[in-house]
């Protein structure tokens, strides 16, 4: 994973582990499926995924400031 602050995060429950969204504090969903019941490997990996797809999402719509010379 890339050194921004981690954006989503792993929870073992009952069931397996969650993907937690750190800001809200709930499973993480994708098309409408909660991300939860998996293996700790998937769930960290996926975790990181998000993480690493919302930062350079962030990134590609931060606005390009030109300075002309």
């Amino acid at each position: 994973m890339t050194s921004n602050t981690a954006l989503y995060d792993i929870e073992k429950r009952d069931d397996g582990w969650a993907v937690i969204d750190v800001r809200s504090g709930v499973a993480a969903a994708e098309g409408g499926v909660e991300l939860i019941g998996m293996s700790l490997e998937d769930a960290d990996d996926l975790a990181d995924v998000l993480t690493n797809r919302e930062w350079k999402l962030r990134k590609l719509s931060d606005p390009i400031i030109v300075v002309a010379f």
